[in-house]
């Protein structure tokens, strides 16, 4: 839900941004980035690719994911900049684009209330 208000074209049409200063433009620039965070399967595979890079079939095996759903979900991730594709002798294998996008889809969980807040200490 939050991240689907983030991609709102119109904030003032938001309670919560009303009155408040306007958005940084970087912000609204790196939505998409994050709305593409917000499916099941892609917070899952997000989450297997943060032990390293994997091949399409480990990503399936480690997600329990067809290989249909993966591929989908991975170009929605790899569309947005967040997952690299890189060629390892005759395999390619698909890895995290920033090594600290496993916070990002800890904090969503987090504000989202499907994972309990932790500790910052």
């Amino acid at each position: 839900m939050i991240l689907r208000l983030i991609v709102s074209s119109s904030f003032e049409s938001i309670p919560f941004f009303q009155g408040r200063q306007a958005l940084d433009p970087r912000l609204i620039s790196h939505a998409g980035a994050l709305a593409a965070l917000a499916g099941t399967e892609r917070i899952r595979i997000a989450r297997a690719l943060e032990a390293g890079g994997l091949s399409r079939i480990e990503i399936c095996r480690r997600t329990g994911l067809s290989l249909i759903e993966v591929a989908a979900a991975m170009a929605s991730l790899a569309g947005q900049g967040l997952i690299l594709k890189l060629r390892h002798g005759g395999e390619t294998i698909y890895e995290l684009a920033h090594p600290r996008l496993g916070e990002v889809i800890l904090l969503a969980e987090e504000l989202s209330g499907s994972r309990p807040f932790q500790s910052a200490g």
